[in-house]
């Protein structure tokens, strides 16, 4: 909780261009870092200031962004206030990591959070991206097919921006290990159009395996992403002469 010692406390001013409604009657709204559990997230984001109260100490501890304003020399470190210009979702969400609030980490917010905890050097958040990252991407059978292509896509763009080979590497091997599913399609088409006994079983586990072939995005694959799948040991040129007859009929 915030220390109720006034050189303890910092206010984070954050601007919010972008508010999911239009502005109520107040344009600003106060919050506190002290009970970052009852956050209402869409209400904090209905406004387009959002002025925090911080512990100080706390934003030193867990971010070197803030532990280079607030402990150097910086001019900002002898104010009681610090503007803040970023993503204001995420933020709200890095701070309330910051506070121990928990946090779950999916395809949609990895980007922001990511990039979030590189750019405030928030390092324990950084870990856990990545931590969840990793086990997504190495976790095998029908069930890990939890990220969809487009989601995929905007991963490997991002992790190339920014010279992150692990995360381009990461999805490779995802895009490669799904390609794989092709081949046990090719396997069982016959059977599915023939036999009704294993017809549902069958169509329920291509639900999952069959996750490249449902994906709107593959279009959108980059080629240098598309190359480097290829070189993949997991596919093989059998399973791509398959998944090229599959994929890029003219």
């Amino acid at each position: 909780m915030a220390s109720n010692e006034e050189g303890d406390v910092i206010f984070l001013v954050c601007t919010n261009p972008n508010s999911i409604e239009e502005p109520i009657a107040e344009d600003e709204i106060y919050i506190s870092t002290a009970e970052t559990s009852s956050w209402d997230l869409p209400t904090i984001l209905s406004h387009r200031i959002v002025k925090v109260q911080s512990n100080r100490n706390r934003l030193i501890q867990h971010s070197s962004y803030f532990h280079s304003l607030l402990c150097g020399n910086f001019r900002k470190s002898c104010h009681g206030s610090i503007s803040i210009q970023w993503n204001l979702e995420a933020f709200i969400n890095i701070l309330k990591f910051i506070y121990g609030c928990p946090l779950d980490v999916t395809p949609q917010n990895f980007i922001p959070l990511y990039e979030g905890a590189l750019f405030f050097g928030v390092d324990t958040l950084l870990l856990k991206c990545k931590i969840w990252f990793s086990e997504l991407i190495s976790s095998k059978g029908p069930l890990s097919l939890q990220i969809q292509l487009d989601d995929l896509i905007h991963i490997w763009d991002f992790g190339l921006e920014h010279a992150n080979d692990f995360i381009p590497e990461l999805c490779t091997m995802y895009l490669a290990r799904n390609f794989v599913c092709i081949d046990f399609y090719l396997t069982f088409e016959h059977l599915l159009r023939t036999s009704k006994l294993f017809s549902n079983y069958i169509k329920r586990m291509m639900g999952s395996l069959m996750w490249a072939m449902s994906c709107n995005s593959y279009g959108n694959l980059p080629y240098n992403m598309l190359i480097a799948c290829t070189r993949h040991p997991e596919l093989t040129v059998d399973r791509y002469s398959k998944f090229s007859r599959i994929y890029l009929k003219p």
